[in-house]
């Protein structure tokens, strides 16, 4: 609305400028279509030139013709003669030559030109067809610009000799070449180095066709110039001025000036006009708005007054009457069970003396009245009221009072509701300190069995280590429940529970007084205690709660035996951290699990060596890892009738920077307990099939790799994720899974991912079958494409009956469910024999070929020398 005055000026203004666009662009078009005339008329007489030029040189060449033609057995000598004559004239030609049957017979000049005596024109790159027009013309050929034999480029004129035949028929029998200089040429036409206003460019072509030019600038034809065909020669001449088509800037913006002043001329009544108009039109909306808001104001009061529930009344200041007023009276009129008239009345007698005291004196002191009191209802119940009011005189007027009257009852009610609800807060404010030392209690102690926790013993160790003073022995001692889950499955949770509360118990009594038994996992005790326990006493702590520990348990009616492991450790000085002492104590119950139930171990320097070095080869490992010293080596599969490679098994190595070429025992166990093993899988798997790709790029055919996948790898949350950005073909790649997984005891994690990995084309293979857990029913539920019989089965089938009927066995189960037998650890030729009879169908072995790096597999599988061995 505010830019309604300006539309008709801005309609004018656009019609103004929407003018002098158009005779801009009309001037403009005018002053270029005059330069392209200008361009067109010089383009002309240059064409004209080059035309002359070259009739000119054609005009000489003919007179050698007919001096040819009239003396066909003219000599070198002559030839020259007549030809320097002709070279003379023309200023452009550079050589003239005579070839009879297309082959150069004489040449002017000679001297540089020798090399042409004797050269076929019709062999010339570029050439043979100008060479055999000429011969079939009757008037001169031009072609050009063409590479000259004697270098540069040039223009090629040829005319053809004619001697008369046996029936008196003039016959072709050689043709008169000339070259002419392009650039003498362009030269003699003006077309190059005389001055002119022009860009030019020369193309072979008729006008407007595309292709570069052979001359001139190529930005000429990317500015719209004007163009002429050049005669026969097939040629266009292309001109744009130079800087391009443009109108002198001087009088562009002189007939712009023009314009501009002729526009203001049109437009400045136009603003005048709307100015005075948008004046009035903004008095009018102000006032208008005014209006507005005075009435907007009314309704936001009243909607305020009536909102909050507001009754506006007005009194005599000094008799206390009330005063009629038609405003006031409609404001607050529906305030819902307020008295409007007489409501003084109504206040109960106790409040009705301090209400008018109160109006009184805010009357005598021009103060503002404010006060709170109660109102008896006809039902008998009472509501609380404030009012509140102020007093204002005008000049010869009585003074007024005006003031407004709210309930309160809600806020009254909902103070004595807080108050009471303090009070209650109060008394629970007991019982949540009653709870906050229960829950310390148990954020500090086990609930089951009431004994400390990993907190509580974390803080006897911080309090230890924090009194330097403190040079006591200190021992720790971690007993470890055996097959503490076979329990829990035999006894239920609620029996595990009594073991558990016994165990604690048997430990706090065998302990000393001031010993700190605890509880740190599900089924691992800590003793803390402040006596030395070595091997050499024989009735040590750690020997007593062995001895408690073993007797029989009995629980309800039955008898039960728990066996346990532990592992001890005494603080060697006493600067030695606590915290120290327990990590001590956990090498020696790692080692103590190592040989079985009801077995201590205590924590000596041999096992801090060991400790050390396993520490070091994870340091290694992990290092290891950031420097992909981790490889892949191959070990080839055959077919076990026909020994041809089948497949290929890409096995793990770590080319230690100290210990050279590693194999995996020395790695695994370490690499397991740094729960890396799914990021080795990863790293051998993408260089392993890296490889392979190589090898099918070399022409290099092995149908199937085959990589390990460790039980960490199977339970990797993203290995579905990494698989899919793996780029093979489905149906040659196969994971090697260890038969020591439980597969029919696998979390729901590994069995999803085993799916994945079907459904991404990727076979499944039981390698080590016979040392694990693999059972009938797993192996139809997993339908794996081969079982890899383990090495330490087939080395004893040469000669061991026992042993093949074993392996014969592995065989059956493997036909009966559709599964292929792999038999890896093949030492010789024997081996392979004897399991092909077995009905093995994949050999693996040292006989056929062993473990090698990539690079060797190309000429290993190449050679075939596997089969010269075997035959």
């Amino acid at each position: 609305m505010a830019l309604r005055p300006f539309l008709p000026l801005a309609a004018v203004a656009l019609g103004v400028a929407f003018g002098a666009v158009m005779l801009d662009r009309q001037r403009v078009g005018i002053a270029i279509e005059r330069q392209r005339v200008e361009a067109v008329e010089e383009l002309s007489r240059l064409r004209l030139r080059l035309e002359g030029a070259i009739e000119g040189d054609v005009q000489l060449l003919r007179g050698l013709v007919v001096a040819l033609e009239d003396e066909p057995g003219m000599s070198q000598e002559d030839f020259s003669a007549r030809a320097r004559r002709l070279l003379s004239h023309s200023g452009s030609v550079r050589a003239v030559a005579l070839a009879p049957g297309l082959t150069v017979s004489m040449v002017y000049p000679l001297e540089g030109n020798e090399s042409l005596i004797g050269v076929d024109l019709a062999a010339l790159p570029g050439q043979a067809e100008s060479a055999r027009a000429a011969m079939a013309a009757g008037d001169v050929v031009l072609s050009g610009p063409v590479d000259l034999y004697q270098g540069g480029k040039g223009l090629l004129m040829r005319y053809a000799l004619r001697r008369s035949g046996p029936e008196g028929m003039p016959r072709p029998w050689g043709i008169v070449s000339a070259s002419v200089d392009l650039a003498a040429l362009l030269e003699k036409a003006g077309i190059s180095g005389s001055p002119h206003d022009l860009s030019l460019a020369i193309t072979a072509g008729e006008a407007g066709a595309d292709g570069p030019p052979f001359f001139g600038d190529p930005e000429v034809l990317r500015d719209a110039p004007v163009a002429l065909p050049a005669g026969t020669l097939g040629w266009a001449l292309h001109a744009a001025p130079e800087g391009g088509w443009r109108v002198p800037a001087g009088e562009l913006w002189r007939f712009r000036a023009l314009l501009a002043a002729t526009g203001l001329l049109i437009l400045a009544p136009t603003a005048w006009a709307g100015l005075l108009l948008r004046q009035r039109q903004s008095s009018i909306s102000a006032l208008l708005r005014r209006e507005a808001d005075l009435l907007a104001t009314s309704r936001r009061l009243k909607l305020a007054i009536e909102t909050a529930g507001l009754q506006i009344w007005q009194r005599d200041a000094l008799s206390g009457e009330r005063v009629e007023d038609p405003v006031f009276d409609t404001i607050g009129e529906d305030a819902p069970g307020l008295p409007r008239r007489e409501w003084l009345s109504r206040v109960l007698p106790e409040d009705q003396s301090r209400l008018r005291e109160s109006f009184r004196e805010a009357v005598r002191n021009g103060t503002t009245f404010s006060a709170e009191y109660r109102v008896q209802e006809a039902d008998g119940s009472l509501r609380h009221l404030r009012s509140f009011g102020r007093t204002y005189a005008d000049p010869g007027e009585r003074p007024v009072m005006i003031g407004a009257n709210w309930e309160v009852t809600p806020f009254i009610r909902l103070n004595e509701h807080l108050r009471e609800a303090t009070r209650e807060a109060e008394s629970r404010a007991g019982l949540l300190e009653a709870a906050r030392d229960r829950l310390e209690y148990l954020a500090n102690h086990d609930t089951t069995t009431g004994l400390p926790n990993r907190n509580s013993l974390e803080t006897l160790f911080g309090t230890v280590d924090a009194d330097a003073q403190d040079t006591a022995p200190l021992s720790v001692i971690i007993v470890d429940l055996h097959r503490f889950k076979d329990i829990n499955d035999t006894l239920g949770y609620q029996g595990g529970n009594d073991i558990l509360r016994h165990t604690g118990g048997v430990l706090t009594r065998t302990a000393g007084p001031d010993d700190v038994v605890a509880r740190v996992g599900g089924d691992e005790f800590v003793i803390v205690s402040r006596e030395a326990v070595s091997a050499e006493d024989p009735d040590n702590l750690a020997r007593r709660l062995l001895r408690a520990l073993v007797r029989p348990v009995i629980l309800g009616t039955h008898e039960y035996r728990v066996g346990v492991t532990i592992g001890a450790a005494t603080r060697s000085t006493g600067a030695e951290q606590s915290t120290s002492v327990f990590l001590n104590a956990d090498i020696a119950l790692h080692e103590a699990k190592k040989h079985g139930r009801n077995h201590i171990e205590y924590f000596t320097d041999t096992l801090r060596a060991e400790a050390m070095d396993t520490k070091r080869m994870a340091d290694d490992i992990l290092r290891g890892l950031e420097r992909r010293e981790f490889l892949p080596v191959y070990q080839l599969q055959f077919d076990a009738r026909s020994l041809e490679v089948t497949g290929v098994e890409a096995l793990v190595r770590w080319q230690h920077p100290r210990q050279g070429l590693l194999t995996p025992q020395h790695f695994l166990d370490v690499a397991e307990m740094l729960n890396v093993m799914s990021e080795l899988d990863d790293l051998v798997l993408r260089r392993a099939l890296e490889d392979f790709r190589a090898w099918s790029a070399a022409g290099i055919r092995i149908p199937r790799l085959s990589v390990n996948v460790s039980a960490q790898r199977l339970g990797d949350e993203g290995l579905a994720g990494r698989l899919a950005a793996l780029e093979f073909q489905p149906g040659t790649l196969a994971f090697e899974l260890v038969e020591t997984i439980s597969f029919d005891e696998a979390s729901p994690l590994i069995a999803e991912n085993i799916r994945r990995i079907r459904a991404s084309g990727i076979e499944i293979e039981i390698d080590d079958f016979g040392t694990g857990y693999a059972s009938i029913l797993s192996l139809i539920n997993l339908s794996p494409r081969f079982l890899k019989i383990d090495r330490h089965l087939v080395m004893p089938v040469d000669g061991s009956a026992r042993a093949r009927k074993l392996v014969s066995s592995v065989v059956e189960i493997g036909r009966a469910l559709g599964i292929g037998v792999i038999a890896e650890g093949v030492e010789s030729l024997r081996h392979a024999e004897v399991l092909r009879d077995l009905g093995c169908q994949v050999l693996q072995g040292y006989a056929l070929a062993r473990p090698m790096p990539a690079g060797e597999i190309p000429s290993y599988v190449a050679a075939r020398s596997w089969m010269r061995d075997a035959s």
